[in-house]
């Protein structure tokens, strides 16, 4: 035994097994790799694996997400903007007194904006302003959207009006 398949969905069915494979659902996959493991003992020496361990910390490299609208060449401007409410899943929430309150069900998070935030950064682009964050979100307020950018652990970049902020890496 030197592999397997492994079917991951619930309702897949065997028609052909191919000859000195193993095949087995999700649940059955714990005790075929027990026996890979007890019939290929490990026989690596340690200082192979020290060197292997570092070689793989020194060439990882972080994932860089593109923003969907870049990826799939949509406008930004088609995407429905606004604060999501995760109570009644409607995009009506409006900033009230330090607190955002949906306009349909009255469901109060202080927090929502952290939501939209992300989704920004996934959806449009990696760089955000003052004026992006208050038209992506709808609200009008500069100190309002300063106060909220400047408590995330953003990499600030220029200065007043000319401000962005990126991701950390």
């Amino acid at each position: 035994m030197s592999g397997m398949i492994v079917f991951t969905a619930k309702d897949c069915e065997f028609i052909s097994k191919p000859h000195d494979v193993s095949v087995c659902k999700t649940y059955q996959m714990i005790e075929y790799l027990l026996r890979i493991l007890q019939a290929f003992p490990l026989e690596a020496e340690n200082h192979k694996l020290a060197k292997i361990h570092k070689l793989i910390l020194t060439n990882q490299t972080p994932y860089q997400q593109t923003p969907l609208c870049v990826y799939y060449f949509i406008d930004p401007k088609e995407l429905q903007s606004g604060v999501y409410c995760s109570c009644c899943q409607s995009l009506g929430m409006r900033r009230l007194n330090k607190n955002w309150v949906c306009k349909s069900c009255g469901f109060q998070n202080p927090s929502a904006h952290l939501l939209a935030i992300q989704e920004y950064f996934s959806f449009v682009e990696t760089t955000i302003t003052n004026q992006k964050l208050r038209g992506f979100c709808g609200f009008e307020s500069r100190s309002v959207a300063t106060r909220m950018l400047s408590q995330l652990d953003l990499n600030r970049v220029g200065e007043s009006k000319a401000r962005s902020y990126h991701l950390r890496k």
